[in-house]
């Protein structure tokens, strides 16, 4: 045995001995033994998985702090009889281990992987119109064609049902009964026009007394759908439940008197389209009253998480063991969460705030970290990314999609912010088109803030729904052609009916004649002909006497 041969084995004895107490190589949840602040070195993988993860941190230009393998000095290897024992040094490079505050240990090295893509990274369901209605929903569907899959005659019906009976209520207490009559499901449509015209001319939190002005400052599309008092009384009596079981059903749910539309509204939402392989939860800001409702009907296993988690789980059941990655940010994103997706099949990719336990102290902002350095910890199922935007700045983030420690060699940013950056705007994309265009309106009455909203976000939906059906998701129309047809479809059953009233004023029919005239999609029948009864009675002769 020669000198070299001594000083490695020494070596390799006393490094045994250092690491007799690490019991376990794999990357686990929780180190009970160890201290909290303590960064312990342990045993690695094997060479061909060393050379792997080596490979991949030279293929990344931005500085990837992970610990390289430990060797000897260099006149040490320089002799061709050491071969033996330097391979086995090799072998044993080592790897370093980060502890959270609760002791949550994250590896420097990621897990071996078994194949090119894991299985919960492949989603079945193709994004896009269901196949249930492909046959009803094509290009040549009109704006009212796409937007009846969403509010279908059912709910408007109940809506009708409930509505009458409020207007049946206060009947007794107006004098003329003419703004007091039934509603019924076409004049309904009619007044959800009237929202949207309110929408597309943002006059939604102007009075209603202003936009039947005469002097000009109106406007004429107001008139010729219904009339100032009739409208106020649609305002006031629109119903959406059982007023006479509300308070019953209430004990268990405040949501009572608009879930049940609410609840139709949304599986109508699913079952016409299918989202891509990535959703996104965020929350959206509606004022109105009403607290500590992210526990309702969730089953007893999660009443114990945390709010954010109990939120999530209400909202992902229908895309459970779909494979599908969801996005959030950091008042969700939770390893708890992490977890409980698992569970559902799912992946989750989020930003962490920086007093999460599960965080090691040395992801955190740091004086001494570079700017454009990244380091990676990883479990089994997990994987942990802090980047340093700037000096004394750091981005955390976590995912269970990702499990390679990539970087962009171009922005040196980790591919795990890149995937969030693009995928985390939904939720404020819809925010913002329903802010847009929006027929909320100055209420006390929550349930008529939350429907609203309801009409908001089904706008939003058959637009995109309208996209695509589109050759290459082409853009025919603008969001704002596309709203005035919806409210110019809903409200022409209702004018053409009312072009036949002759209690209306004169000015009010023309202007109605005017408006069908115009309208394309107007039938010839459904304008009065010039041999009309009122045609007759409008010739004026004069008297013998």
């Amino acid at each position: 045995m020669t000198s070299n041969d001594v000083i490695i084995q020494r070596w390799l004895e006393q490094d045994l001995s250092d690491d007799e107490n690490i019991s376990n190589d794999e990357c686990s949840d929780v180190e009970a033994d160890v201290g909290i602040e303590h960064v312990i070195e342990e045993s690695g993988e094997s060479d061909s998985e060393c050379e792997e993860t080596t490979e991949v941190v030279s293929n990344a230009i931005a500085p990837i702090e992970i610990e390289s393998s430990s060797t000897l000095p260099s006149e040490q290897t320089s002799s061709s009889e050491d071969e033996g024992p330097l391979s086995e040094l090799r072998s044993r490079s080592r790897k370093k281990n980060y502890f959270g505050k609760n002791r949550f240990r994250w590896s420097s090295a990621r897990p071996s992987l078994r194949s090119r893509m894991h299985q919960h990274n492949i989603v079945q369901e193709r994004e896009g119109i269901k196949p249930a209605y492909r046959s009803e929903i094509n290009a040549s569907s009109s704006p009212l064609d796409i937007w009846q899959h969403f509010f279908t005659d059912s709910m408007l019906e109940k809506i009708v049902h409930h509505t009458n009976v409020k207007i049946r209520e206060i009947r007794p207490n107006y004098q003329v009964s003419t703004c007091v009559q039934d509603l019924d499901i076409v004049e309904l449509r009619a007044f959800i026009g009237f929202l949207f015209y309110t929408a597309i001319f943002k006059e939604n939190h102007e009075h209603y007394t202003s936009r039947y002005s005469t002097d000009g400052t109106g406007r004429e599309i107001y008139r010729c759908i219904m009339s100032k008092n009739r409208f106020e009384v649609l305002l006031k009596t629109l119903r959406f439940d059982d007023s006479a079981s509300r308070p019953v059903r209430r004990e268990s749910d405040a949501s009572a008197p608009i879930i049940e539309l609410f609840n139709s509204f949304i599986d109508q939402c699913q079952a016409v389209f299918a989202i891509g392989s990535c959703a996104c939860i965020d929350e959206m800001l509606l004022a109105f009253r009403g607290k500590d409702s992210d526990g309702l009907n969730l089953p007893r296993e999660y009443q114990t998480l945390k709010k954010p988690t109990q939120a999530v789980m209400r909202l992902i059941p229908p895309i459970e063991r779909s494979n599908r990655n969801i996005n959030f940010d950091n008042w969700y994103t939770s390893i708890e969460l992490i977890d409980s997706l698992k569970k559902k099949q799912l992946t989750g990719v989020g930003t962490l705030r920086k007093n999460q336990k599960e965080i090691p102290p040395e992801f955190l902002a740091a004086r001494h970290r570079n700017v454009d350095s990244t380091v990676f910890g990883f479990t089994k199922d997990i994987i942990m990314s802090s980047y340093v935007p700037k000096k004394n700045k750091a981005v955390i983030t976590v995912s269970s999609m990702h499990h390679m420690p990539v970087v962009d060699e171009t922005t040196k940013k980790p591919e795990i912010i890149l995937f969030y950056n693009q995928t985390k705007i939904g939720v404020d994309l819809l925010d913002q088109r329903c802010s847009n265009y929006s027929t909320g309106r100055r209420t006390r009455r929550w349930p008529l803030a939350v429907f609203c909203r309801m009409l908001d976000i089904s706008a939003s939906n058959c637009y995109v729904v309208r996209l695509s059906t589109q050759p290459h998701g082409q853009k025919t129309e603008t969001r704002f052609l596309f709203m005035k047809n919806l409210a110019k479809g809903l409200t022409i059953p209702h004018m053409d009916r009312r072009a036949n009233n002759l209690k209306l004023q004169r000015d009010i029919r023309m202007a109605i004649r005017r408006i069908l005239d115009s309208n394309k999609e107007t039938t010839p029948s459904a304008v009065p002909t010039s041999s009309s009864a009122e045609e007759r009675l409008a010739v004026r002769k004069n008297c013998s006497t």
